[in-house]
């Protein structure tokens, strides 16, 4: 249950259950990932609230991708907040914590994925492959979801290279092809970069691509 260049700060295994819910108010090498999904959840909670208020999620189905995404969004964090917060109790524990993790992940790359087909795909493109792209989004959040339990089950430590293959790997071309619409309307030819919103959908890809370098 250690970490490379992780030295200290860890918790005691095979411990009560309370004293790892406990742990959330007390400072240890997890502390910051926990905090930081709880955050997470009360900000989408917030928008999820905010926007309710202004668009009426009930009575405008044409709001219902933007809930979906919010709503996944809510799950992952929720998710990766009890993994971080609980694993340290025994190694399947841990195993297990983290598979749920991975679930949540792969989770919210189909809510982004379907978030995009419908808000920010060019018409021709949302015309042609609607049904085909959500299909093909969910059977590869379904291999991400598959490949990450797997390889958190199967491997032990010492990790082989391989597992990081099995987790990084379908998560990435989960993320690739969930921001293919956006690709596409961020060419120039569709969709002018000097407006801010596309700005913002560069931004987006763009730091996601520095986070993901830096956390495999």
């Amino acid at each position: 249950l250690t970490e490379p260049f992780i030295l200290r700060g860890y918790r005691s295994t095979h411990q009560p259950w309370s004293y790892y819910w406990k742990s959330l108010f007390h400072k240890h090498n997890e502390t910051i990932n926990v905090w930081s999904h709880l955050v997470g959840i009360l900000c989408m909670i917030h928008l999820l609230y905010y926007y309710n208020q202004r668009l009426k999620f009930f009575e405008n189905a044409h709001s219902w991708p933007f809930v979906v995404s919010l709503c996944t969004a809510i799950i992952m964090f929720m998710c990766s907040a009890f993994a971080h917060l609980l694993h340290s109790k025994s190694e399947k524990i841990h195993k297990t914590c983290f598979a749920i993790d991975y679930v949540g992940v792969s989770l919210h790359g189909f809510g982004s994925g379907f978030l995009h087909i419908y808000y920010s795909a060019p018409q021709w493109y949302y015309d042609k492959i609607e049904y085909q792209y959500i299909f093909i989004l969910l059977l590869l959040g379904i291999l991400a979801c598959f490949l990450n339990c797997f390889a958190q089950y199967h491997f032990h430590p010492p990790y082989p290279p391989l597992k990081r293959i099995c987790q990084f790997l379908p998560c990435g071309i989960l993320w690739i092809y969930s921001v293919i619409p956006l690709v596409i309307s961020l060419f120039p030819l569709n969709f002018p970069l000097n407006s801010s919103s596309s700005l913002c959908h560069l931004g987006q890809i763009i730091l996601f691509i520095v986070g993901a370098t830096f956390f495999a």
